[in-house]
């Protein structure tokens, strides 16, 4: 659109400039040319001061700029499968991991349904370079999120594992975790997500996949509902685990 508009402005103004030249001195036409070329580059910047203007500084959320991912009204629970790997941990690297989170994640995926809960999946490398936290994750595609970058200090795994116990600092690891939401047309409100359960190394983590299927995870999403409806003063911490 600046294109266009610089590209009108010069081929207008060059051609008054030329229809206003006609039988005048060379002083006076050198004068001329000279005010007519200032006044075209004031109406350059004052156009693309316009335009720039017109840019908004933010987007507000609406249901619309969610993408081609809808977002769903009312309220709302949500499971969510996170795993957490590190690039030089032999376990969060083998083709064993790999497979069992494929497996895994179908079994929760289909238990989510029978539950009729949202659900959606975190990957999490706790390396320092960014890059080759990348290129670990995109073994574990697809995932819904990822994060990585900090070292064990990234956002995303001291919310996960550093629980303040020592025997939770381990990866590979998954943590199956429950949040209630609500979404109406101009906000979105979120509730702390409630840890139900860990699988903290690749042996515990190849048992994740029976959890799902065996029926201990709709048990432990029962238990949650049931102490939700509790007064807030009984409520447990919303990140201590169920087990």
């Amino acid at each position: 659109m600046l294109r266009a508009l610089a590209h009108f402005l010069l081929r207008s103004g060059s051609s008054r400039i030329n229809a206003s030249l006609h039988g005048v001195s060379m002083p006076e036409r050198a004068t001329r040319v000279l005010l007519s070329f200032a006044v075209i580059g004031a109406s350059w910047v004052v156009g693309v001061a316009y335009a720039a203007s017109r840019i908004p500084s933010a987007q507000r959320f609406e249901p619309a700029t969610a993408g081609t991912d809808p977002v769903r009204f009312g309220d709302r629970q949500e499971v969510r499968l996170s795993i957490v790997v590190n690039a030089r941990c032999f376990a969060s690297t083998s083709d064993s991991l790999q497979h069992t989170w494929a497996e895994v994640r179908k079994a929760a995926r289909a238990a989510a349904r029978d539950q009729s809960l949202d659900f959606a999946t975190l990957a999490v490398a706790t390396n320092q370079d960014i890059e080759t936290g990348l290129v670990l994750l995109r073994r574990l595609a697809p995932v819904d999120e990822i994060s990585t970058g900090r070292s064990w200090m990234n956002h995303d795994a001291l919310d996960l594992i550093a629980s303040g116990e020592s025997e939770s600092l381990v990866v590979p690891q998954l943590v199956v975790s429950l949040r209630s939401t609500a979404v109406d047309s101009s906000s979105i409100r979120a509730a702390p997500a409630r840890v139900i359960r860990r699988f903290a190394g690749l042996v515990e983590l190849k048992k994740a996949a029976a959890y799902f299927r065996d029926g201990e995870f709709s048990r432990d999403v029962r238990t949650v509902r049931l102490i939700s409806r509790e007064p807030r003063s009984r409520l447990s911490d919303p990140g201590r685990v169920l087990r």
